[in-house]
């Protein structure tokens, strides 16, 4: 193993301790953010904190529900299949996140996922779907649920599911 491998390996069984993501992740999350522009930007956006973390994660892109203008964001994500699932867990804060409600108003979004970018289609989980979805996010990543916890409020649940009638980006 690669002393990269080794350190995202180190990093990402000390971040999956329920008491330190608890009191150190989630009151980092500003941080964080500010790791993830610079880790991008020198990158040239192959690299973000998630992947230094040993982390599944994508980019995507979402028309703004506002402006229209095209928005990209980084975000945890959990493989179900062929799909992709993301919540708006905002690093557990009371308040979901802006892109949450883009991709709520959205059909389709543009998704960068292991250096391959591909269309689509944004299904909100709501009911039973949601319960599958929540149950098949905690089941890989727990700590997902300790943020819920945290937040006081119920986090959403989307599925992308690749978009086969649009042509890949």
């Amino acid at each position: 193993m690669t002393l990269a491998g080794t350190l995202s390996s180190w990093i990402r069984r000390l971040i999956s301790h329920p008491l330190l993501y608890r009191h150190v992740v989630l009151r980092a999350s500003a941080v964080t953010g500010i790791a993830e522009a610079t880790l991008r930007r020198c990158s040239s956006g192959r690299i973000g904190v998630l992947d230094a973390a040993g982390l599944a994660s994508l980019q995507i892109t979402v028309v703004g529900r506002k402006t229209g203008q095209p928005r990209t964001v980084t975000l945890q994500c959990i493989t179900d299949g062929e799909d992709l699932l993301v919540t708006d867990s905002n690093w557990g804060r009371p308040h979901p996140p802006a892109w949450a409600a883009n991709l709520a108003a959205a059909d389709t979004a543009v998704v960068r996922f292991q250096r391959a970018d591909f269309v689509v289609a944004v299904q909100h989980s709501i009911g039973t779907a949601r319960i599958r979805d929540w149950s098949t996010i905690c089941a890989q990543w727990p700590n997902f649920a300790v943020a819920q916890s945290i937040s006081g409020r119920e986090f959403r649940v989307f599925r992308l599911r690749p978009d086969r009638r649009q042509p890949t980006v």
